[in-house]
């Protein structure tokens, strides 16, 4: 018979964990891919157990671990040693784990779980079935953070001397007795007043994460079932490469950093579907010129802050239009190549409102060093008073809204630069097409070609008209005419067919009567 042991928690992280530390379904299996991705794996697949979820698999073929390291993990959670050895693995990755409690993310999805793990090199494995059921309880939701007292959540049989290949390494963990709440979200019941709506992978095609993500771009986020928003999230938030013309289609938008995601050489696949980064902008098919329809804004500091190195580049972009997904919306800071929370819209509180034009920001800030200790425990928020979360939050408000002091610029300012120019431009083309289609129709009624011209002078009249030359000359800024590009049309072109009508006849039945005509054709 297997030794039965108990599972001892430190107190200063149970409470968090007890309440749920993961905001959604995706953060908690982060955890498990993460923890892949410092055992060096290449590869990390995911069973679901889609469409029911009775059941789910997580397997990677990274260095797995034996019996005294999973031990040594098991006897005080919120002990970490991952980073004793430093903070790269050996293949070169920093190292995402810290704080020493992403094997209790699974308690998030379920109370009762299965580890299998093996090492190259050793002809055995081991097999851990572990029970959590403790972490539930109301000692544990009662207790207090700020000791260190340990307490006993929950306990495991431990299957040691497994026969193994020596050349085997790998970890597989077996989620059983999914939690109700999780398993109802993603199930999602479809009826009547459902709005949920499924992307359906066209059947006997390997499934592509591009169609998948193009699909997200057309649709409401609130009609997005939960089990497509953990395979969007997990795209979103873990260490694996970008869709290959992202983020920005046709742009080399920080090169270095996607190449260091792919020299990673690391991959995760859901339900057969290999996530990507999901992040293709512009996210609409009428934004197609940069510098008019939408710009891309490098962002970049690495200087000492607080006696501490603080270094991070990434980009904000904007486009003239919403951005969809909604979640897309907004900055997503990165540390170690991971989503700390999601989008922020709020773009890390920015203190002056902007309107609109916040829907159509997106933007990503890779952290190379530094941030960590602003790190809440959930790792996906930020403890707001930490003196590189104020940097950030600085270098980002003048990066947006611009430097007094130096009188740079900020985005801001571009984008109202930009929409001003393209109003004009929209206004000017308005007006070509509304002054061609009344000469058109001028040439019709009178049976001969007139040309419009321009003037500026204070004292000339408004319109005049030379029938002779066929001229039309229109004084632009003559007062009558008012701001409102479509009032101002209007009456142009009521005072353009008074004048012919004035040219053409003499008396005043006859000018009425011409005038009348004109009006009721242009």
């Amino acid at each position: 018979m297997p030794e039965q042991i108990a599972i001892n928690v430190a107190v200063s992280v149970l409470a968090d964990i007890s309440s749920g530390i993961y905001r959604t379904p995706a953060n908690a299996i982060k955890e498990l891919i993460s923890n892949a991705f410092d055992a060096d794996a290449t590869r990390v697949v995911i069973h679901t157990g889609y469409p029911h979820f009775h059941t789910m698999t997580c397997s990677d073929n990274g260095k797995g671990m034996n019996t005294e390291k999973f031990q040594d993990i098991m006897d005080k959670i919120g002990g970490s040693t991952k980073r004793q050895g430093g903070h790269f693995t050996q293949k070169g990755r920093p190292i995402i784990g810290k704080i020493g409690i992403g094997i209790l993310a699974v308690a998030q999805i379920c109370s009762r779980f299965t580890i299998i793990s093996s090492q190259e090199g050793e002809e055995t494995k081991f097999e851990a079935h572990i029970d959590l059921k403790g972490l539930s309880s109301e000692k544990a939701k009662r207790i207090a953070m700020g000791t260190e007292e340990a307490m006993e959540i929950g306990s495991y049989d431990l299957f040691d001397d497994l026969p193994e290949d020596r050349t085997a390494h790998y970890t597989k963990i077996i989620l059983e007795e999914i939690k109700p709440g999780f398993r109802e979200k993603l199930l999602e019941a479809s009826g009547p007043e459902s709005r949920i709506r499924e992307y359906k992978f066209r059947e006997g095609d390997p499934k592509s994460p591009r169609g998948f993500v193009e699909w997200l771009a057309t649709t409401d986020a609130r009609e997005i079932s939960d089990y497509n928003r953990v395979l969007w999230e997990l795209g979103v938030i873990c260490p694996v490469p970008y869709l290959d013309q992202g983020p920005v289609i046709g742009h080399e938008v920080i090169p270095d950093i996607k190449k260091i995601l792919s020299d990673y050489d690391f991959s995760v696949e859901i339900d057969g579907l290999e996530i990507k980064k999901p992040i293709l902008l512009p996210t609409s098919p009428e934004i197609r010129e940069r510098g008019k329809d939408y710009e891309i804004y490098p962002l970049e500091y690495d200087e000492v802050e607080a006696d501490r190195r603080l270094a991070f580049k990434g980009y904000i972009f904007h486009q003239r239009t919403s951005i969809r997904p909604a979640e897309l919306r907004g900055l997503l800071v990165r540390i170690r190549d991971v989503a700390i929370g999601m989008y922020d819209k709020s773009l890390l509180n920015y203190p002056k409102a902007q309107g609109p034009r916040m829907t159509g920001i997106s933007g990503e800030i890779y952290v190379e060093e530094g941030l960590e200790n602003a790190l809440n425990v959930d790792r996906n928020s930020f403890r707001e008073t930490d003196p590189h979360y104020l940097k950030l939050q600085e270098v980002v408000y003048t990066r947006l809204g611009g430097d007094q002091e130096t009188r740079t610029p900020g985005i801001f300012s571009d984008i109202s630069r930009r929409s001003k120019r393209m109003s004009a431009e929209k206004k000017m083309r308005q007006e070509t097409e509304d002054r061609e289609e009344l000469l058109t129709n001028l040439a019709s009624l009178l049976g001969r070609p007139f040309q419009i011209e321009s003037c500026d002078d204070d004292s000339a009249p408004p319109i005049q008209v030379d029938m002779h030359g066929g001229t039309i000359l229109i004084n632009e800024k003559h007062s009558i005419f008012p701001r409102a590009a479509r009032d101002r049309r209007l009456i142009e072109r009521m005072l353009i067919a008074f004048e012919l009508a004035s040219e053409r006849t003499r008396s005043k039945n006859a000018v009425r009567r011409e005038l009348l005509r004109l009006l009721s054709e242009f």
